[in-house]
């Protein structure tokens, strides 16, 4: 990724941090809003900032497509809350489900093709149909547990992030529905793609070569 193209990358983060936080604070005298709702856009707007924070720490780099697509899912869920959109549009929660599971999909691909990369003596390989279905079955369990991590949250401080059991099974649908656009669009992906070169345009820092290294240099000691 060239130096500009990497500028562009960080001043996507920047903007919808941007329009994240002035909307958090346009909502804050607006009657009705709770603290949870602030709390959430102060917090997504940071999340916002972390592909760019990443890349100034030397952490990693993210290609801007990407990007692009977690700033998108941040948002919408920020603006979500803020806005009251998961209130007043009867999809919104189906739109917004369906793009983080997309999002945390491709997150879960690319972790394991780096896995796959710097763990070579553990023997993995991982075949664009095979790490689809593999991918599609974790992110199902995801799913399964974070409508249960709602369902507790929603006990424990009043929220209600969960309407009723149609709810619940249509937000698992939409997981499956994200997980199933991305599992495919990342199998065409890697097939047009080496693994290699996906891998090392991240440009993990040091610490993180080492600790997806560990089991190899465990058996090298050994």
């Amino acid at each position: 990724m060239t130096d500009r193209l990497q500028q562009h990358t960080n001043w996507v983060c920047v903007f919808f941090a941007a329009v994240l936080l002035a909307m958090t604070i346009l909502a804050i005298p607006a009657g009705g809003r709770h603290m949870y709702e602030v709390i959430t856009g102060i917090v997504c707007s940071l999340f916002c900032l972390l592909p760019a924070l990443f890349f100034r720490k030397k952490i990693m780099r993210l290609p801007l497509w990407f990007t692009f697509i977690i700033e998108a899912a941040i948002c919408m869920h920020g603006l979500g809350v803020l806005l009251l959109q998961y209130d007043l549009l009867v999809y919104y929660d189906t739109v917004t489900h369906t793009l983080s599971s997309f999002v945390i999909t491709v997150c879960v691909f690319f972790t394991l093709l780096c896995v796959e990369h710097y763990g070579s003596s553990s023997g993995l390989r991982f075949t664009p149909a095979w790490t689809a279905m593999l991918v599609f079955v974790i992110m199902m369990a995801f799913g399964g547990y974070w409508e249960a991590f709602e369902y507790l949250v929603d006990n424990l401080t009043g929220t209600s992030m969960q309407y009723s059991p149609f709810d619940t099974v249509r937000d698992m649908l939409s997981n499956a529905m994200g997980s199933i656009l991305s599992s495919t669009f990342m199998y065409f992906y890697l097939k047009h793609h080496d693994n290699e070169t996906v891998v090392r345009s991240f440009a993990l820092c040091s610490q993180l070569e080492r600790l997806l290294t560990w089991n190899d240099c465990r058996d090298n000691s050994d």
